[in-house]
């Protein structure tokens, strides 16, 4: 946040809390100036005029972060309801020109985002930020915690059919939502915050517990004094 008295590159560091409250008002902003249609990604700064759908999805992935998965489900449900999206048969399917999935994304090499998803990419269009199959799986997530294990399954398993998995049944529930979001979005970014979330990541990738915080880039510590760097990060010749 950008505070004209601070001698230091004039930011101020903010708690997670008071960040949600900003990002919050302004993705209802976008909801309220935008159409509920599938996003056109053909222009390097066409990213940054996401449709209704992609300012839906944020506000649901920001929601369930905090584990309000109540209205995380509002959020995601109503992209989910408007029709304006579908799965395709594969992830490499859903980052092609003319995907139905991708709700918002980044044209391939239009941007630096492009090192970040080299994984993924391997000659698609686009680079993704959300799409369909990530909704449709944290609907899922937020109907398990919610206590409503039908549509849990039912969302779950729109995605399994549609990639030509073997069904998912109640009986270890979590244990399949998080293989499919391991292989159906794998290298899209989300893994790590499921992961977090549902308190898998220590076990899964054998970290430690406070590396589920990423640290802050010594570069900007460096750079501004009056940052703290995370819990448990220090500086490499420590």
């Amino acid at each position: 946040v950008i505070d004209g008295n601070d001698p230091y590159g004039g930011f101020k560091q903010l708690g997670s809390a008071d960040l949600f409250e900003i990002f919050i008002g302004d993705l209802n902003y976008c909801v309220e100036h935008s159409k509920l249609e599938p996003g056109k990604f053909d222009s390097p700064g066409s990213f940054l005029y996401p449709s209704q759908g992609a300012s839906l999805a944020l506000l649901g992935k920001m929601y369930l972060h905090q584990k309000s998965y109540g209205q995380a489900y509002e959020y995601l449900k109503r992209v989910v309801d408007s029709g304006a999206y579908a799965l395709e048969m594969s992830p490499d399917a859903s980052l092609a020109k003319d995907s139905k999935e991708l709700i918002w994304g980044l044209l391939a090499g239009s941007g630096s985002q492009q090192e970040s998803y080299e994984d993924v990419l391997k000659g698609n269009a686009y680079v993704p930020f959300i799409t369909y199959t990530e909704v449709l799986l944290s609907a899922s997530e937020c109907a398990y915690r919610s206590g409503n294990s039908g549509e849990a399954l039912n969302y779950l398993n729109r995605v399994r059919r549609a990639r030509n998995l073997p069904l998912a049944s109640e009986a270890d529930f979590i244990e399949f939502l998080r293989s499919t979001w391991q292989s159906e979005l794998k290298g899209f970014g989300s893994y790590f915050a499921f992961l977090r979330r549902n308190d898998l990541a220590i076990g899964q990738l054998n970290i430690e517990g406070y590396q589920q915080l990423l640290p802050i880039p010594q570069r900007d510590i460096d750079s501004n004094p009056k940052l703290v760097q995370n819990p448990g990060w220090k500086k490499k010749d420590e």
